[in-house]
């Protein structure tokens, strides 16, 4: 009866030993996990950054030009060249 006992506990002993190696695997698995997808989220916002510095880049590029254009137009507009002129020459 005692040796059915011991060998009842060394059985539960190695089912123990082999659910708490399985417990450390699926631990270092999810950290594993949680690692990857912090470094995908940090790849992903440093994607988006590039993105905005590029649309920022454009928009400066945009409200230059439209600034350069409104200033040709302005200087067009009030100070006509002298081939327009209504005058005659002879």
């Amino acid at each position: 009866m005692i040796d059915d006992l011991l060998f009842i506990l060394q059985a539960y002993e190695a089912y123990f030993m082999q659910i708490d190696g399985t417990l450390n695997k699926l631990t270092t698995l999810r950290e594993y996990i949680d690692n990857t997808e912090d470094y995908i989220n940090i790849q992903l916002d440093n994607h988006r950054n590039q993105l905005i510095q590029l649309e920022l880049f454009l928009s400066a590029g945009t409200a230059c030009l439209s600034i350069l254009l409104f200033g040709s137009w302005n200087f067009r507009t009030f100070y006509p060249y002298a081939g327009s002129s209504d005058l005659d020459v002879d």
